[in-house]
Parts: C-alpha cells; sequence; structure tokens
C-alpha cells in the first residue's frame, strides 16, 4: 500500500508493455522503491547523485530481455539502495528474514519469517501445505504459522547452507554467519565485498 499510494514516476519513465513479461513487475517495484527513497539514498562511486543513480537503473530495466540483463538492472539497483534497509516509513527485510511465498515453495508456508502469499498461482497445489486453514490465511485472518509446525530449523539449514551464484545476489551469503538474528542493516564490511561484486557485474 505504502509504494502504491505514496510513489508516482514521471510519464513516461516507463513503458507499460514491459511489465506483463519475465520479472518486469519485480523490476517496477525496484525502480518505485528507489524513486520513493531518493533523498536518503547513499552517495557512491558510481553516479553523482541519486536522480543519475535512478536514471541509470531505469536505463538498465528498459533493456530487460534476458536473465542476465535482469540481473544486472538488479544489480544496479541494489548499488543504488545501499546497505541500508531501515528507512524509517519503510523496512526492506533483508534476503532470509521475510518471505512471500508462492505455493510452489512449501518449505516457506510455516515458516515465522512468512509473511504473504506472492501468488496463489493453484488452490490445489497450496492445499497440499495448507490442508486446515487456507481459507483463513486468504482473508488474512491468521498467519501461515497458524497452520502447521513451524520449520524455520530446517529453513536454517538451507539458508545458511546456501551459496549465491546470482551476480544480482552479489554472490555472498550475507546471512550464513547471523540468521535468524540479523541486524536490519548491512554492515559496512559486508557491504564493501557486496558492492564490489555488484559494480564488477553492473558496470555503473
Amino acid at each position: 500500500m505504502l509504494l502504491a499510494s505514496s510513489v508516482s514516476l514521471k510519464a513516461g519513465l516507463l513503458n507499460p508493455k514491459l511489465w506483463v513479461s519475465g520479472n518486469h513487475d519485480n523490476g517496477v517495484l525496484h525502480i518505485q522503491v528507489l524513486n520513493f527513497l531518493k533523498g536518503k539514498l547513499p552517495s557512491n562511486d558510481c553516479w553523482k547523485n541519486a536522480d543519475d543513480a535512478l536514471e541509470s537503473v531505469v536505463k538498465a530495466f528498459k533493456a530487460v530481455f534476458t536473465i542476465h540483463k535482469y540481473d544486472a538492472f538488479v544489480s544496479r539497483a541494489k548499488l543504488a539502495l545501499g546497505p541500508n534497509r531501515n528507512f524509517g516509513k519503510l523496512l526492506i527485510q533483508r534476503r532470509g528474514l521475510g518471505f512471500c511465498a508462492d505455493d510452489v515453495a512449501p518449505v516457506f508456508f510455516d515458516s515465522k519469517h512468512s509473511f504473504c502469499f506472492h501468488a496463489i498461482k493453484s488452490v490445489d497445489k497450496a492445499l497440499e501445505s495448507l490442508t486446515r486453514c487456507l481459507d483463513l490465511i486468504l482473508r488474512c485472518s491468521q498467519p501461515p504459522t497458524h497452520c502447521e509446525k513451524n520449520k524455520d530449523s530446517s529453513l536454517g539449514e538451507k539458508l545458511r547452507g546456501f551459496h549465491p551464484e546470482r551476480p544480482a545476489l552479489g554472490q555472498i551469503n550475507d546471512i550464513k554467519d547471523c540468521w535468524p538474528d540479523c541486524s536490519q542493516d548491512i554492515s559496512s564490511s559486508m557491504w564493501k565485498t557486496i558492492s564490489t561484486n555488484l559494480v564488477n557485474y553492473a558496470g555503473c
């Protein structure tokens, strides 16, 4: 609701035809977040100011037609955002600390870190994991953790052992030593490594 009601982009900045394929829906959200936080974006060596950063990110977004181009776009977006995740009115959960799960990832459904369903693509599929209270969840009356025994111990094993290979993830598991008690913001030492990897791929 915050993004939908509080953010507007300049007319013509984005091509709505791009939103309907691939990861373009997620791409629009990246840009909306950056635009909303433009006054709070950190300075870096890639761009003179937040306007230049946003222009560069949008340019990369408009070039997205392959997964490699999408990763380059996300790399620029993450560089522009910087290491902070708590912006007062907006908190961006770090990877592994919050999930909006699809119905194809039942391991996340009963985690206390699952906040919502990204999309119910198949109610029958969702019912495989949520057999007692799917209706309550769809009405937002209960969280997913109400349905089954919490499996965060097994989820933790997966997250701590995860080795990200996609460039847009910075090619480093920044939560493996702290999950589930990681700080909201990324440490400066960790960000130095992540940002170096992002720059190498994004070419800002």
